[in-house]
């Protein structure tokens, strides 16, 4: 356990996995937060190595040993948007907006908010989605995502203003070679598409 620890404490997760492996085994044996600790050091462990479904089997055991616990609940939602169960990912991410909505920081409420919109977007309910990137948007009105998102969706619809107008957004923060290419872009549909010379 303290050589586990020790590895969590590093960011060395390959090392820690075995070991949090092995533990998690007989962690039954052990006081709850332990317990809680245990998978989940687990779950981050399976993330940064890429084992999905390993993650979401061990968010899930610590969301249930703790409830109130907001990182792992951020990782059940976060596993299940990476296995793209999209309506588990939904229900999740709803709950942290729900129940922890001022626990979370600006930035996490953006990216909830953008996730959730990704979400509606790849079940097909475009309202919807753009409803959520609004959402993201009014926290932060220059998410990089949660724009380029937008641009393409209403690109989807041959949208041509609202493309053109989220695309300035981006604008504002994009570097000055990447500026170069998005006003030539802006002017192509202006030319192109709204035959505004």
């Amino acid at each position: 356990l303290p050589l586990a620890r020790h590895y969590v404490s590093e960011s060395r997760w390959a090392d820690a996995l075995p070991l949090l492996d092995l533990l998690v085994k007989r962690a039954n044996k052990r006081q709850p937060a332990e317990q809680h600790e245990l998978w989940f050091s687990l779950g981050r462990a399976a993330t940064e190595t890429g084992d999905d479904e390993k993650a979401l089997k061990a968010f899930t055991t610590a969301n249930s040993l703790d409830p109130q616990h907001l990182p792992s609940l951020q990782g059940v939602a976060g596993a299940y948007y990476r296995t793209k169960d999209w309506e588990k990912a939904f229900k999740f991410y709803q709950m942290l907006l729900v129940h922890h909505r001022d626990a979370l920081g600006k930035d996490d409420v953006t990216d909830t908010y953008y996730r959730l919109g990704v979400i509606k977007r790849e079940q097909g309910e475009r309202r919807k989605a753009i409803n959520m990137f609004d959402k993201a948007l009014e926290e932060d009105g220059h998410h990089r995502p949660t724009l380029e998102a937008v641009v393409a969706l209403y690109a989807e619809q041959n949208e041509w203003e609202q493309v053109i107008h989220f695309k300035k957004q981006i604008l504002d923060v994009a570097s000055e070679p990447e500026q170069f290419k998005l006003l030539d872009e802006i002017g192509d549909l202006w030319r192109e598409k709204l035959k505004n010379a």
